[in-house]
């Protein structure tokens, strides 16, 4: 079902991003793009963007991310009015350059800006996410490596007892590329940009997340308390939960979670979306963001994100999931009759804002 106007409104990452959508830099006032430290993974319908302007008091900087594709042919000319253009001219700025590309990792460079130095002249840019992160394709900042440095990847156990990914810049043992994935982990050295975001075993790398998960789930036991003193723990099912009322994208809601070491809520039972039914009723709000896509494949599938197991047909309101482009998955309180007054699932499109629940499990 589709959702209405007013449904249009707020976690972060981006706009509905899909998975498998484009990697852009996405930095604000920089003084050259190449100097961006932080990566995001764009929506269905997004591209990377870079522009440049001029300040209040003549300084050139950058701003660079994702855009929508349609208003980046309708803004090719620098002059088209838009909210944005209405922004920079609220702060004293003038667009000098707008530039779109296609592709991952495409808006280092923009506008006439100068590209990274030769990799022969430097070391690798690599993902640093030296605290961790549940897969290695979610860590979203960069560092600069130095010439005897490579990008690398391992697997390890945080304080908290969760199996995470760390990444970042090291001295490898072997010369040459290790293989990210060559073993039975997602764990390695490689040597060029970018490199160590995911492994290129893509398979293999799921087949040990939901390994992960798995373990995390069935092994660790929450009632000691709550990892975070802000989440509330439901001893009945073994999880810690948090609503947050700010609306934003599935997308951005799933990396606030990651954020948290947390991810989207996945009431995988009856039972528990029962539950949350009755909290959600005192929450304010009629509709969150909990941790189910669309399958690839099959546009009447959805699945859990962290197990990859379909979700349950008794978990969806009448006639949902019902539209191909709708990717995401709600938790949705219907508020006209003669359809139910429950907060059951619905597909939305990825991209509309609304809040979002993560949780611990």
């Amino acid at each position: 079902m589709s959702v209405l106007p007013f449904c249009v409104l707020l976690l972060v990452t981006v706009s509905c991003t899909d998975s498998t959508g484009i990697k852009c830099f996405d930095c604000q006032r920089l003084p050259l793009p190449r100097d961006c430290d932080h990566v995001t993974t764009c929506g269905d319908h997004e591209v990377c963007h870079v522009t440049q302007y001029v300040s209040r008091s003549g300084h050139g900087y950058y701003d660079i991310g994702c855009i929508d594709e349609l208003r980046c042919s309708l803004r090719s000319d620098i002059s088209y009015n838009t909210s944005d253009v209405t922004s920079y001219e609220d702060a004293g700025d003038i667009i000098t350059c707008e530039e779109c590309c296609h592709g991952d990792f495409c808006n280092n460079q923009g506008c006439g800006s100068p590209p990274l130095a030769p990799i022969t002249e430097r070391g690798p840019v690599c993902f640093n996410c030296p605290y961790g992160a549940i897969r290695p394709e979610f860590c979203e900042k960069l560092m600069g490596c130095q010439k005897n440095e490579q990008c690398y990847v391992e697997p390890f156990t945080s304080v908290g007892g969760d199996s995470l990914y760390r990444s970042g810049c090291r001295v490898c043992p072997l010369s040459g590329d290790v293989l990210i994935g060559k073993r039975d982990t997602c764990h390695g050295c490689c040597t060029t940009d970018y490199c160590n975001y995911n492994c290129s075993l893509l398979k293999h790398v799921q087949s040990v997340s939901s390994t992960i998960m798995t373990s995390t789930t069935t092994v660790k036991s929450l009632a000691d308390g709550c990892p975070d003193s802000s989440y509330t723990f439901v001893s009945k099912f073994n999880l810690c939960y948090k609503i947050f009322n700010q609306t934003i994208t599935w997308n951005e809601a799933r990396n606030q979670c990651i954020l948290d070491n947390a991810v989207l809520l996945e009431p995988v039972t009856r039972e528990e979306v029962d539950y949350f039914d009755k909290i959600l009723r005192g929450a304010g709000g009629v509709k969150y963001w909990i941790g189910a896509r669309q399958d690839s494949h099959v546009a009447s599938v959805f699945r859990w994100q962290t197990s990859n197991q379909i979700v349950a047909s008794n978990l969806w309101h009448e006639n949902e999931p019902s539209t191909d482009s709708e990717k995401c998955a709600s938790i949705y309180w219907y508020n006209r009759e003669p359809l139910d007054l429950l907060f059951l699932l619905n597909d939305v499109r990825c991209d509309y804002k609304m809040r979002y629940i993560c949780q611990y499990h």
